[in-house]
């Protein structure tokens, strides 16, 4: 029998639990932190391995929640994004402005920028697959725009999804170039079958209205890097729970459609304008950081953009 812990010797214990596994996490994906959901005893636990040709991390317990420090993994997670699995129980997902909550066999997209926070609850069980932007060769633009949207594994493409993951435990020896590009293709193709299945709600006339408000409003200050959704909202006169229903109805989120509008802006600009510096076209649409400029243009339109520059001058 155990012996019986006081109330100091189990918070003790707990934040050695926790403190653990965010230092697990932490040494390969970048600052994390975690925390006990309620005075509950956790369960918690977390496993890295190589499951066919991706790494996984495997996150499992009850009554926790962790989530990156800062808003983006360590730059090695850059190119990558998270395909992220629920085994059992339920996870609540916070990401990119989304909520969803995951259940048993649910898939959801996640990216390695910005914040995102897990809260694991009824002996949950996860595992985050790490897949190169490089195997989606078309649709980056909609994978982007459908992240931290639950993939139903009640669905023909979620049971398939989930299926093909869990076929990778399966399979023994190494994998070469070729098979991780087959392994990959598969992957990539359901999800854009599936990407190609959420359509986007009709808009009414007065939410058209708004939206056209709020483009022609961030055209007008769009080098502004402090645009927010909160600022957003206000300036079209809705609560910010309002707008993120709004742009939930398009499959996308404020964020996501203020950087696509930006990067398009800079694309446009790119093509238009090659003997301009590339820093200064990044910071007249509002990116801060060149380094990230460059990363969501390779994500949207899959080359770098020095490559679209080099193009355009000829």
């Amino acid at each position: 029998m155990f012996p019986r812990r006081t109330n100091g010797q189990k918070h003790s214990s707990e934040s050695a639990i926790l403190e653990g596994f965010c230092t697990e996490l932490s040494s390969r994906y970048g600052r994390h932190e975690a925390l006990p959901l309620d005075r509950n005893t956790i369960n918690i636990g977390l496993k890295i391995q190589q499951r066919g040709p991706f790494e996984v991390a495997t996150a499992f317990g009850n009554g926790f929640q962790f989530g990156r420090v800062g808003d983006e993994l360590s730059e090695r997670w850059h190119d990558h994004f998270f395909l992220v699995q629920q085994h059992t129980g339920q996870t609540r997902v916070n990401h990119q402005g989304r909520s969803t909550v995951l259940q048993k066999a649910d898939c959801a997209i996640l990216d390695s920028l910005g914040t995102c926070n897990f809260q694991i609850n009824e002996g949950g069980f996860i595992s985050c697959f790490a897949i190169p932007w490089d195997a989606m060769v078309s649709r980056r633009g909609a994978l982007t725009a459908a992240f931290n949207v639950a993939i139903s594994g009640d669905r023909v493409i979620g049971r398939t999804l989930t299926t093909m993951l869990r076929s990778l435990d399966a399979v023994e020896g190494e994998y070469d170039i070729q098979d991780v590009a087959m392994v990959s293709g598969i992957i990539a193709s359901l999800l854009e079958r599936w990407l190609g299945t959420q359509v986007p709600a009709m808009l009414s006339h007065t939410e058209q209205s708004v939206i056209n408000r709020l483009q022609l409003w961030v055209q007008e200050h769009i080098d502004d890097p402090e645009i927010s959704p909160d600022l957003m909202a206000a300036i079209a006169s809705l609560s910010r729970r309002q707008l993120y229903r709004l742009f939930g109805k398009q499959g996308t989120t404020p964020i996501a459609w203020l950087w696509r509008m930006r990067l398009h802006k800079a694309h446009e600009e790119i093509r238009r304008r090659p003997q301009r510096k590339l820093t200064e076209i990044a910071y007249g649409y509002g990116f801060s950081d060149t380094s990230h400029f460059s990363k969501l243009y390779r994500r949207e339109f899959g080359v770098m953009p020095s490559f679209t520059r080099k193009i355009s001058r000829q």
